[in-house]
């Protein structure tokens, strides 16, 4: 399932959530967390905001640059709490 936002409406919200899966979101996934901000790519917004969370599968974090990152990041798979 997809829902489309405009960049205001994500900016404006109190959390961001995004949950991209498979391997067919790979490419959205590293473009929305490595690439820039652009209307291209809405979920880009998310880099902006205070408090956003990715949850990918490893499918979609399959991604070369991707994975090394994630990786380097949170080398146990998971985030700290905040």
């Amino acid at each position: 399932m997809a829902i489309t936002m405009c960049i205001g409406t994500i900016l404006k919200a109190d959390r961001g959530l995004l949950l991209p899966s498979r391997e067919g979101k790979a490419a959205a996934a590293a473009a929305m967390i490595e690439g820039p901000l652009s209307s291209s790519c809405p979920a880009s917004a998310l880099q902006m905001h205070w408090k956003a969370v990715v949850l990918l599968d490893e499918a979609a974090a399959s991604r070369p640059i991707l994975r090394d990152h994630c990786d380097c990041v949170h080398p146990d798979g998971r985030e700290d709490e905040i």
